[in-house]
């Protein structure tokens, strides 16, 4: 069995089966689509005319009411009618998301599983931002807000609660109420972080392969239509969730001004061709303001001021500090870096990416803990140890490959402040980081020779530049 980011999402109940009881708001999903007949579109939007897109938060301030009362009037337009402009839109993320052979051209069967993933969300969340213009009142430029993965601006904004006199702003049965307990926390954790510790200077596929999770718990977080692919795009708040998503893509590429390629990585860890943007021939499609199908390349899309937005603020990418692991079951000693050693004085968060690159066998429930130590230190004896050990900064499972023949890459980012502190408080110069591998009964499996052609495990720590408010 190969194992998928969403199989072991669902496994931990972050993510619902993708076939889960839900209605989108206009239920008649089926469709066929003209491909030979779309027209392509060439975007050429005045760079002096930019559209600012602003945060859900700002967006829910009287300063915006004005603009607030346009978008769901836009939304009632754009919602009226049978097939409405939200139904074209939602069956075409529904046939994207439909992993059928040939179902679309451009050689892909699920654009979720494709290094088209950034960018054609990108077009999707641009046109309906066009369709929403069709009907706003005023000669403004309306501008889509985007979700900033907040509960409270998700509730007040998405959900069924009243703003001004609209009634349900945005909402779209079924509704995203009642939040969970500790939505705000588990966002804070499991998407905003996550999705910061994304942006690096790094290739595109890693940033696409690392902002997956993100992305997915911030759809299975949502409830409603959200987490169901299939139907999201039926539902207002899909828009504001890949708004930021775009915002992160936008910071990244801010922070790789060189790049300008793409290429795609699978769940298990295999690269696929890089792809130039210039020379990139692979449709891309959508439905415009008129209700018409039509194509885009992907060099179209790499740009935002191109298409007439740009975003209120961008991320900064936080300082990357890559510890490889040579051995076992050490990484060599060093010094505690200057940069993390100011974040911590400043009361800065500073977060740790493990990931497991050995190549040797596994089965489901193993575990690999990271330890931060120094040199006299001694391993825990068992996981009772372990689990009470200040100086652990995470844990990742292994997880199997087909026929459990080797281990299928995994990671998780995890908030180190509190182990580093720790080691600074000790006095200790220099640092050690120790792996401890847990097998699937919880009992602790300290290998003192690793296979000679496993790979190197890693540890990233990732500071954050950001003083805390």
């Amino acid at each position: 069995m190969i194992w998928k980011r969403r199989d072991i999402l669902g496994l931990a109940g972050f993510l619902p089966a993708l076939g889960s009881a839900s209605t989108p708001c206009s239920t008649n999903s089926a469709a066929t689509f003209a491909w030979d007949q779309a027209e392509q579109v060439i975007p050429h939007e005045s760079v002096c005319e930019l559209r600012t897109r602003v945060s859900s938060s700002k967006f829910l301030t009287e300063a915006y009411d004005d603009e607030r009362k346009r978008i769901v009037l836009a939304y009632k337009a754009l919602k009226a009618n049978s097939p409405s402009l939200m139904d074209l839109q939602g069956r075409l993320h529904a046939r994207y998301c439909s992993g059928e052979q040939n179902t679309f051209p451009g050689g892909f069967t699920n654009i979720h599983e494709s290094h088209y993933f950034l960018l054609w969300h990108r077009g999707f969340v641009y046109f309906h931002e066009r369709m929403l213009q069709k009907y706003a009142s005023g000669d403004k430029p309306l501008a889509l807000p985007y979700w900033d993965w907040s509960g409270s601006s998700m509730a007040n904004l998405y959900g069924p609660s009243s703003v001004d006199n609209f009634g349900r702003p945005l909402a779209c049965p079924p509704s995203h109420s009642p939040l969970p307990t500790g939505l705000d926390s588990l966002l804070e954790g499991l998407v905003k972080k996550r999705a910061m510790n994304a942006i690096r200077p790094n290739g595109y596929a890693d940033f696409q392969f690392a902002f997956t999770a993100p992305h997915s718990n911030g759809h299975s977080m949502a409830k409603g239509l959200m987490p169901d692919l299939p139907v999201a795009a039926w539902d207002p708040l899909f828009y504001g969730h890949h708004g930021n998503c775009d915002r992160y893509f936008a910071s990244w590429q801010l922070a790789n001004p060189t790049i300008n390629n793409i290429q795609y990585t699978s769940d298990l860890g295999s690269y696929g061709p890089i792809v130039d943007i210039a020379t990139d021939k692979t449709w891309l499609y959508f439905y415009n303001e008129e209700g018409n199908l039509v194509k885009m390349l992907a060099k179209h899309l790499w740009d935002t001021k191109t298409l007439g937005y740009a975003y209120d603020s961008l991320e900064v990418p936080n300082e990357i500090h890559r510890l490889p692991i040579e051995g076992a079951p050490f990484v060599s000693q060093r010094p505690l870096d200057k940069a993390t050693r100011r974040a911590l004085k400043d009361g800065r968060a500073v977060w740790a990416e493990l990931g497991d690159l050995d190549d040797s066998p596994a089965s489901v429930g193993e575990r690999i803990a990271f330890l931060l130590r120094s040199e006299n230190d001694t391993l825990p004896k068992n996981t009772r140890e372990l689990s009470d050990d200040p100086r652990v900064l995470g844990q990742i499972s292994r997880l199997p490959h087909a026929n459990h023949q080797k281990a299928q890459r995994s990671s998780s980012a995890v908030d180190a402040t509190s182990a580093l502190n720790h080691f600074v408080k000790s006095g200790a110069k220099k640092m050690w980081i120790a792996t401890v591998e847990i097998d699937r009964y919880g009992n602790l499996q300290n290998r003192k020779a690793w296979p000679k052609k496993a790979k190197l495990r890693t540890a990233y720590f990732s500071v954050n530049r950001r003083t805390p408010r």
